[in-house]
C-alpha cells in the first residue's frame, strides 16, 4: 500500500474526539443489527 498525495488545498488529516458512552453503545447496537442482517442474507442463499 502506498502513500496518497493530498490534492492542493485539501487536508486529509483527521482530528477525532473520543466517543462518549451513549455514542459507543449506539454504534455497538448498529453493528450487532448489521451482523445479524448480513448473517441472515448469507443463510438464505
Amino acid at each position: 500500500m502506498g502513500l496518497v498525495k493530498e490534492p492542493k488545498g485539501i487536508d486529509l488529516s483527521v482530528n477525532s474526539s473520543p466517543w462518549n458512552e451513549k455514542d459507543l453503545a449506539d454504534f455497538r447496537e448498529l453493528i450487532k443489527k448489521e451482523k445479524a442482517r448480513v448473517k441472515g442474507k448469507l443463510q438464505k442463499t
